[in-house]
């Protein structure tokens, strides 16, 4: 891209496999697909490309958030297992068997066991990871997938089905029989005024929960994994990064005390790890763990907005939002683009008020 001159938008041509494809690397840009419009009131449609995903992600998109600090202990012992015999292991699989573990609690009530020895894992715990392989290592699914794989997707698919359909309605029953339940996760929010569990509200349900469940283990693992590398990577940081946390929560507090102070203080507790805050932003800026691609059809009229005023119509391309070039603009985060500075979402008058706002819709602030 540097030796191209750095343009805000790159045309590549697909064809035959596919649609041609804009490649987008200006942030204001990547914010026209990305957010309302005249002919789009809820933002571009996906690209026809995600229609790969929907065995593994279901139909609607969801957020989720929260952490269950219980599943966190099991973690942190597991680590501290791994410390004690001095051993090299893959970093990978217990941050995703955290994740999943996580995200099983919050969005089903439901107990999958990931971080437990494999034979006494889920068996969808299982069956969700055989599926993520059968896409290539990048995450993306082939062009090209071979009728072995096909195949192998849709058993599994429908195993993940056939799994969530069994918690949703073992569910149903047990929130309609106590009427007085506390439970907040995703799934009992989501019965709470059903009173018929009809097949299209329960397709909908399992789409939620796939999303849930796909987006939030995958993009979280990835995510604190990084942290750690960057961390170890970079020991002035990580010492800062320690000392605030000796600050917030005291230099002879234990795990015990740590859990206890988030779970009693919440928000107000996390609120204070200003620099760790600084810390993940920076790692989702340097590793971003997920993108969006959108397409406009044919004789929508839909046009982007360049820089230096020039208008593009988008109207039958794949329009892609690449992160990890947008984040890595020399004309935003200058000289630093590529190295890893927490300290750069520190200063107020650092960021552009502008491009604060967009960081809550989901874009990171234009700092240096």
């Amino acid at each position: 891209m540097e030796q191209a001159g750095n343009p805000p938008v790159l045309f590549i041509d697909f064809w035959p496999l596919n649609n041609p494809m804009l490649l987008i690397r200006n942030h204001d840009v990547a914010e026209q697909i990305s957010k309302q419009s005249q002919l789009w009131p809820y933002s571009l449609p996906k690209s026809p490309s995600f229609k790969e995903y929907l065995p593994l992600v279901g139909e609607h998109s969801l957020i989720w958030g929260s952490v269950v600090l219980d599943k966190t202990t099991i973690f942190v012992q597991i680590l501290d297992e791994h410390a004690a015999k001095a051993d090299v292991f893959d970093l990978s699989s217990p941050w995703t068997n955290l994740t999943f573990d996580i995200i099983g609690a919050v969005t089903m009530d439901e107990g999958l066991h990931a971080q437990d020895p494999y034979a006494l894992q889920n068996d969808f715990v299982q069956n969700y990871k055989r599926f993520a392989t059968t896409y290539r290592d990048d995450g993306s699914p082939s062009l090209l997938p071979s009728f072995s794989v096909r195949w192998e997707q849709r058993r599994l698919g429908q195993a993940l089905d056939t799994f969530l359909g069994d918690v949703v309605r073992r569910k149903f029953d047990l929130y309609k029989a106590d009427s007085n339940t506390t439970s907040r996760s995703v799934l009992a929010l989501s019965l709470k005024d059903i009173n018929v569990l009809t097949q299209p509200i329960m397709d909908d349900i399992i789409s939620a929960l796939k999303t849930f469940l796909f987006a939030g283990h995958d993009t979280t693992s990835i995510l604190l994994q990084w942290a750690l590398y960057e961390l170890l990577s970079n020991p002035q940081t990580l010492a800062r990064m320690r000392n605030e946390l000796d600050q917030v929560f005291g230099q002879t507090a234990d795990l015990d005390r740590v859990l206890e102070m988030i779970d009693k203080g919440g928000e107000e507790v996390v609120g204070q790890l200003e620099y760790t805050s600084a810390v993940i932003k920076e790692v989702l800026r340097l590793h971003p763990p997920a993108a969006t691609a959108r397409y406009s059809p044919p004789a929508t009229g839909f046009y982007l907005i360049l820089p230096d005023g020039s208008r593009i119509c988008a109207d039958d391309l794949m329009l892609y939002n690449c992160n990890y070039l947008i984040h890595r603009d020399p004309q935003v985060y200058g000289e630093t683009k590529d190295d890893f500075v927490p300290e750069r979402w520190l200063a107020a008058s650092a960021i552009d008020p502008q491009a604060s706002a967009k960081f809550e819709n989901g874009h990171i602030p234009h700092a240096r």
